[in-house]
């Protein structure tokens, strides 16, 4: 319980960062000042945000000492200074290193609060979303606490432009269609990107939010890549532009056209994506431009180097080892899953390939 001088004049804490809190370190703030959990969490991320106002100096110096044990970057204030008005975010986390899976998802249920298999739940699920109404010095220190392999996008709190995702095998029906002719020309599956600005979003869902795989997604947590969709010969033209465009050398640029579907080029804006689709197909090269890990996969291994080791992998992530080589040994996954387990197969010495979904039961 705060208690402070009767008289003695008053000032405030600020809150700056999360720094290197986490949520029971927030448990304790919380505790020590008669306020829900949540409600401390909430200012927290918000950073730069006032936590405690109107207390005598002495006290003040004491929380911040406190505070700072359990990791809260803060300081004292003046009381009549201005309030922080900090530009605020959705956040999605992407793990762009698949070997480091374990520790970025233990790292991120330590600052959450989260059991282990929730967090993978939401890096899992593309874009990754996992918070909104987030400062930018929380955002930082959250990306610092994850460490490399995983990176923070930022898209300004309820701004949009908004996109709709709706998961492969999971159509909206008809007569959702017939409602929505914004979507009908995308056939109602797949990474659609409308645009829609935050009022129109919300009318959007209203129809949607009851389709399971259906979601709105701020366009800023989502990046691009461009995929070579059909052969191309390597004329003279085409090999200079992709070295310009995609920095491909030019005696690898063969090879490359006939790797289709194959990706020219990664972690690009949609209208950087959209630019470079259009730029390809002037010169003939069949491209498309697909969102970076909304997809899926199977996984098949063809051979290994040490079966014991092999069958411990897979063993570890919950998988039974196939009788014989090569097979099957994942049908359909999320692209986090089958980037996971690729890096794990590969890190036990095993030669394996990402495959197309398999849907049907059977092995391709």
């Amino acid at each position: 319980m705060i208690e402070g001088q009767v008289g003695a004049p008053k000032v405030r804490i600020d809150v700056h960062s999360l720094g290197t809190s986490d949520l029971r370190g927030l448990a304790v703030v919380a505790q020590g000042m008669s306020l829900p959990v949540s409600e401390v969490a909430t200012r927290v991320w918000r950073a730069p945000a006032i936590l405690v106002d109107q207390v005598d100096r002495d006290t003040a110096d004491h929380l911040v000492s406190i505070l700072q044990e359990v990791g809260l970057e803060t300081a004292v204030a003046d009381s009549s200074q201005p309030v922080p008005t900090p530009t605020l975010y959705d956040l999605a986390v992407q793990v762009t290193d698949a070997r480091r899976v374990g520790e970025i998802v233990k790292a991120l249920s330590t600052v959450l609060g989260l059991e282990p298999i929730k967090a993978y739940e939401l890096l899992a699920t593309p874009p990754g979303s996992i918070l909104g109404s987030v400062g930018e010095a929380s955002a930082l220190a959250l990306e610092q606490r994850l460490g490399p392999g995983a990176r923070i996008l930022r898209s300004p709190s309820g701004q949009g432009p908004f996109d709709l995702f709706v998961e492969p095998g999971r159509p909206l029906p008809p007569p959702v269609l017939q409602r929505l002719p914004q979507v009908m020309e995308y056939e109602g599956t797949g990474y659609m990107p409308l645009g829609l600005d935050h009022q129109d979003s919300e009318r959007l869902w209203a129809v949607l939010k009851s389709h399971a795989g259906a979601r709105l997604i701020p366009r800023a947590l989502v990046r691009f890549e461009v995929v070579l969709s059909a052969p191309a010969s390597p004329t003279p033209e085409r090999i200079a532009f992709l070295q310009e465009a995609f920095g491909i050398p030019p005696a690898v640029v063969p090879r490359v056209l006939r790797a289709a579907p194959v990706s020219l080029a990664h972690d690009l804006t949609l209208d950087e994506a959209g630019h470079a689709v259009h730029r390809c197909r002037a010169l003939g090269i069949s491209t498309v431009r697909e969102p970076m890990y909304f997809g899926r996969a199977g996984v098949r291994v063809e051979e290994v180097k040490d079966r014991v080791e092999f069958d411990r992998t897979l063993t570890r992530l919950g998988m039974a080892p196939p009788d014989h080589l090569p097979a099957q040994v994942a049908l359909d996954l999320a692209d986090l899953e089958a980037r996971r387990l690729m890096a794990a197969l590969t890190a036990s010495g095993a030669k394996a390939r990402f495959t197309d979904p398999v849907t049907d039961g059977e092995e391709r």
